[in-house]
């Protein structure tokens, strides 16, 4: 039974792919040539890139300069990189030929300084904290001292009684 219902499934999707003259041909999207689906890329996806300002394609080398120089620019900027970080990521920077990884190239910096940031925050933090616990430490043995004088001389007043 199974055997039959297979059959005549296999049957139809034969059917289907007969033409007029009696020949079986696949229809198979992969190798289908009418311009359906081209190379991998639908027709839509290829009007849309085309219609696309700002694609790769349309970029001139001026832009691409120039963008590059606004990233350098903007790395300068940042305050807690040193000279030879900056270096690096302008180096990186110049070694593209497009201009598709400027924006991690330039977000990784952004990330570094802000780690630098955070790091130089929790390190005042806990100057602040230490120079607190410093002083409290000195007020006790300032109090400390002060009742122990004070103990000792009521003891001396008390001996002399």
């Amino acid at each position: 039974m199974k055997k039959l219902v297979l059959a005549s499934a296999a049957a139809l999707v034969l059917a289907g792919a007969v033409a007029g003259t009696g020949t079986v041909r696949a229809n198979s999207s992969r190798y289908n040539y009418t311009g359906w689906n081209q190379g991998g890329y639908s027709w839509k996806y290829l009007r849309l890139r085309n219609k696309n300002p700002y694609s790769r394609r349309t970029l001139t080398e001026d832009y691409s300069d120039q963008r590059k120089n606004e990233a350098k620019d903007s790395i300068k900027e940042l305050s807690k990189l040193s000279d030879k970080e900056k270096k690096n990521f302008a180096d990186r920077i110049d070694a593209l030929t497009d201009t598709y990884a400027i924006s991690s190239i330039l977000s990784e910096a952004k990330n570094k300084n802000n780690d630098y940031l955070e790091f130089d925050n929790l390190l005042q933090a806990s100057k602040l904290k230490s120079q607190a616990k410093v002083q409290e430490i000195k007020d006790r043995v300032y109090l400390d001292e002060g009742y122990s004088a004070r103990q000792g001389i009521n003891d001396l007043k008390s001996l002399e009684n």
